[in-house]
């Protein structure tokens, strides 16, 4: 790209001084912050993936069953092993998750329990944190198979002495499993959260690396299949990032982004010399260039805006119009990163 040419037709010959101070105030301006200046959006496919992963394993939390009175140290203890944790839409600012257990005796499954789990994430060192920990209970609600009592019953009538099992037959037992699941039913919250909830605790935790920005805020809103990580940061931003109800692709996580973000980056990097801050004649990065950038973006054809000063000789400013093109990639440490191209 050829810059003279351009800039003999635009060129107002003002002076120095003003350029200069019209380039300080570019950077320095301060601009309406919209709500959100981009999103991330994570399919519940994948993080429920990352939660059966850390779960796969698990043995099983021995717990004393309530309610058995006598018959408690006869049957002893039963086991509870997670089956799937599986995430659900939820109140904004959280997301739900439905949690199946097992219960064992003796490694024989009796019946079967659910719980459900209201979540708050949090964003810490660049990262959305989603911790599924005892604190995050909200209430019990026991499945049991149609046959629950009976298999309760008959594991209780094994376990008595022989002439006790003689004495006492294991229909008469029905009556004591009933009742040890029905307070199963009034106390299976504590009875979880205390064993193998806290027990899963430090397994449970799923970390989503969130974009290279300088996020001040997110907004969590969990959507029908998906969940949407609502980012704002502390960029002059100019525009608003449109609502979206389509949901990403179930296999990958989805960036939306500001275009007026982009170019605040861009503008950020600039300063700090992460990109040229200087241009020659030809568009070129040159450490000695008498042109010096600067990036906006306004809605429109060609939204991508370039604005070049020369602050020496023949003093101006530029603006140009350009379409950008992104694509995903590598970089040097393999991380995956956005790359712009503009080439109109």
């Amino acid at each position: 790209m050829i810059l003279a040419p351009l800039f003999g037709l635009i060129g107002c010959g003002s002076a120095c001084p003003s350029v200069s101070q019209e380039r300080a105030e570019f950077f320095a301006r301060t601009l309406p912050r919209p709500a959100l200046h981009g999103s991330l959006d994570v399919p519940f496919t994948l993080i429920n993936g990352l939660f059966a992963e850390q779960i796969r394993g698990m043995g099983p939390v021995p717990v004393p069953l309530p309610g058995l009175g006598e018959y408690q140290k006869q049957l002893g203890t039963v086991a509870l092993v997670p089956r799937s944790i599986r995430l659900r839409p939820g109140k904004p600012g959280q997301v739900h998750f439905d949690l199946d257990f097992t219960v064992l005796h003796r490694k024989k499954a009796l019946f079967t329990m659910e719980t459900t789990a209201a979540v708050t994430p949090i964003v810490e060192g660049g990262r959305l944190l989603i911790p599924l920990g005892p604190e995050a209970l909200r209430k019990v609600k026991p499945t049991l198979s149609p046959n629950a009592a009976d298999q309760l019953a008959q594991a209780i009538h094994k376990r008595l002495p022989r002439a006790a099992r003689m004495m006492v037959p294991q229909r008469a037992l029905k009556g004591v499993a009933n009742s040890a699941l029905s307070q199963l039913v009034d106390g299976g919250y504590g009875l979880l959260r205390d064993s193998v909830v806290a027990e899963m605790a430090p397994r449970t935790q799923v970390a989503i690396d969130l974009p290279g920005l300088p996020v001040d805020g997110v907004q969590i809103r969990s959507r029908q299949g998906w969940l949407a990580v609502g980012m704002k940061t502390r960029l002059p931003v100019e525009g608003v990032l449109p609502h979206s109800d389509d949901a990403p692709d179930p296999t990958r996580m989805r960036l939306r982004l500001l275009g007026g973000a982009v170019a605040s980056m861009g503008n950020k990097a600039i300063e700090s010399g992460e990109l040229p801050q200087r241009l020659n004649a030809k568009g070129k990065p040159s450490k000695g260039g008498e042109y010096r950038p600067g990036l906006s973006w306004e809605s429109g054809d060609r939204p991508a805006k370039i604005w070049l000063w020369r602050e020496q000789d023949t003093c101006m400013r530029a603006r140009i119009g350009a379409t950008p093109q992104l694509s995903t990639g590598q970089n040097t440490d393999k991380q995956q990163e956005v790359r712009v191209k503009v080439d109109d």
